[in-house]
């Protein structure tokens, strides 16, 4: 949460920057490079294989064996991400003499921090094994506070702007990534684990590592290749280069929900469907996956029908000062209406792929990603030139739904007994509720409610919409009789295992 209020700030502190102009644009799409590597080796797929076998050597084996075990995973990864980064560089700057760009010269600045933050994230796994969590989990919150500082004492103090001051900020992203490495390497000594760097990259350790993220790479690749696709998109169809930075702020806001509780029940589940599917216990499988479904979609629709009402007194309210103008506004709230829509499918989609992971098949789900990535390419191409941005947000809303309705077609053939027609009912309920709660922040909001008849800050019209629609879905919900309302508010154990695996009409 910490991270999320940061990386607010951070987004604001652009905006008052850099609006939504050109420069900003180069950045973002500079910064998905090094960023893509992040998910691919550090905190993606790598560690999500590198973390059971090296909790597994540490708990059979002898202490000496993970320490070699770690040392030679980190060197092996220090070599291979080196030489991506010499080949990378070095076609940068062939590119850059052909055809002089910004966004190639910011993304020659910023490829080394993919060698540092891919560090930062396995040592980060390492610390969780080790059951030491606050050094990884405050680390991402160095980033956003690097280059907020550097915005400010660059902006404010020394008077910067634009190129140098995206300049000053590209470089910022290094020394944090840097600071990352640090912070984890001292929470390390501190755990008493030493770091010894070693070349045995034959040990059995290391092979099952790499066999096993293999799958893993393509569904968590595909993800991050679709966001890079779309600002690309963004970045040469839409001629006044605001694109892709109008997709960013976009993309920031529809994510917080997303990340704060789509996550979450997700990662919560996911144990739970990983132990039935171990004992074969397929209608209990099927019960918490539909649970989950009916939770997911408690908490997205609602989200989803607030997001797209208040999206314009949103953005002005975060966005709108300094360089972000009132145009730049209504283009950013355009494509978070947009992403809006797809925000239910977000949800259930990762409960559907946790299913799949716990019926140990990540094929599925990586192949469906891969097609619906060739699915949104021509998608993308119709819609963005007499749409613009908006037309890549509402394309990727469409991927989503398309993706999700496709993997719970192929879970009901894993789960036979699963029957999604009788999810009607809690369904219903909680659109009838969203719709009272949109009901009421559609009076607080337009210009023919509260609106329309004040000249009250965009921010306190936010304030009371939030406020009076959480109010409205409990109401709706209680009166309803709902039942995920009772597992969110439930206050020894967010979802219990009774919740999850009961009945879906419970």
């Amino acid at each position: 949460m910490l991270s999320r209020v940061a990386g607010l700030a951070r987004e604001m502190a652009y905006s008052y920057f850099f609006g939504t102009g050109p420069l900003l644009s180069a950045f973002v799409i500079a910064f998905m490079i090094p960023n893509l590597a992040r998910r691919l080796f550090g905190e993606g797929a790598l560690s999500a294989a590198f973390i059971p076998v090296f909790a597994r050597t540490l708990k059979d084996d002898s202490n000496e064996r993970a320490v070699r075990l770690a040392g030679g995973v980190l060197s092996l990864l220090g070599v291979v991400l080196l030489a991506l980064i010499v080949a990378a560089e070095g076609s940068l700057l062939l590119s850059n003499a052909i055809h002089p760009s910004l966004a190639v010269r910011l993304t020659a600045i910023m490829l080394p921090f993919m060698w540092v933050i891919c560090f930062a994230a396995l040592l980060g796994g390492i610390l969780n094994t080790l059951g030491h969590f606050a050094a990884p989990a405050v680390s991402p919150v160095i980033l956003n506070v690097f280059v907020l500082v550097t915005l400010i004492v660059g902006g404010k103090w020394f008077g910067l702007t634009d190129i140098p001051l995206v300049y000053a900020v590209s470089v910022s992203v290094l020394a944090a990534g840097a600071g990352q490495v640090v912070l984890q390497l001292i929470a390390l000594r501190r755990a008493r684990f030493p770091l010894r760097l070693n070349r045995d990259w034959k040990q059995p350790g290391i092979r099952e590592i790499i066999a096993l993220m293999a799958p893993m790479i393509v569904g968590v690749s595909t993800v991050q290749i679709n966001s890079l696709i779309d600002k690309l998109f963004a970045w040469f169809f839409v001629a006044d280069g605001h694109g892709p930075a109008v997709l960013n702020y976009a993309q920031f806001l529809y994510q917080l929900p997303l990340g704060v509780f789509g996550i979450s029940v997700a990662t919560a589940i996911f144990p739970m469907l990983a132990g039935l599917a171990a004992d074969k216990d397929w209608k209990g499988m099927t019960r918490s996956v539909e649970r989950g479904m009916t939770l997911g979609w408690f908490i997205a629709l609602p989200a989803t029908v607030g997001l797209y009402l208040i999206a314009h007194p949103l953005v002005v309210a975060l966005y709108q000062d300094g360089e972000f103008k009132e145009s730049s506004s209504a283009r950013v709230a355009l494509c978070v209406q947009f992403y809006a829509l797809g925000l239910g499918a977000y949800f259930i989609q990762h409960i559907f792929i946790r299913a799949f992971y716990a019926l140990n098949d990540s094929r599925v789900p990586a192949r469906v990603s891969v097609i619906c990535v060739f699915i949104d390419l021509p998608v993308n191409f119709m819609l963005v030139i007499p749409f613009g941005e908006a037309g890549v947000a509402f394309s990727t809303a469409v991927s989503a739904v398309i993706q999700t309705v496709w993997l719970a077609l192929l879970l009901k053939r894993r789960l036979p007994s699963a029957d999604y027609a009788g999810l009607a009912t809690s369904l219903f309920k909680t659109t009838v509720a969203a719709a009272v709660m949109g009901l009421v922040v559609w009076l607080v909001v337009s210009d023919a409610g509260l609106a329309g008849r004040t000249n009250w800050h965009p921010a306190i019209l936010v304030a009371i919409a939030v406020t009076l629609g959480c109010t409205a879905i409990y109401a709706a919900a209680r009166a309803l009789r709902i039942p995920e309302l009772a597992e969110l508010l439930e206050r020894r154990s967010g979802m219990t295992p009774t919740a999850l695996s009961g009945p879906a009409s419970d």
